[in-house]
């Protein structure tokens, strides 16, 4: 069976906010960007959403695994696949003959 998925797979750099519980050595943050990969679901001017799975169903169907980034820590949008495809192959049935 092959499903035709009507979303992107992209890769996102965005800037992640964190916080260092213990003693550090100085209070400079760090600049090193998270690296996000899924299948993007919407983009707006204020959100980059992202998800790991997809179950077509009613309306848009059932998102598994989403992801809601601030579009404003976003760098890069990078489309690894424009319209990626799944094949899912049947297992072979076993027949009663032994």
């Amino acid at each position: 069976m092959v499903c035709k998925v009507k979303h992107p797979l992209v890769r996102v750099e965005w800037l992640d906010a964190y916080n260092q519980a213990s003693w550090v050595d100085d209070g400079k943050p760090s600049e090193d960007l998270t690296v996000t990969f899924g299948l993007l679901v919407t983009r707006s001017d204020a959100w980059v959403q992202l998800a790991a799975s997809h179950v077509p169903g009613p309306g848009r169907g059932y998102w598994g695994g989403m992801w809601n980034i601030p579009a404003g820590m976003v760098k890069r949008i990078q489309t690894i696949q424009s319209k990626p495809v799944c094949e899912v192959k049947k297992k072979p049935r076993r027949t009663g003959a032994a």
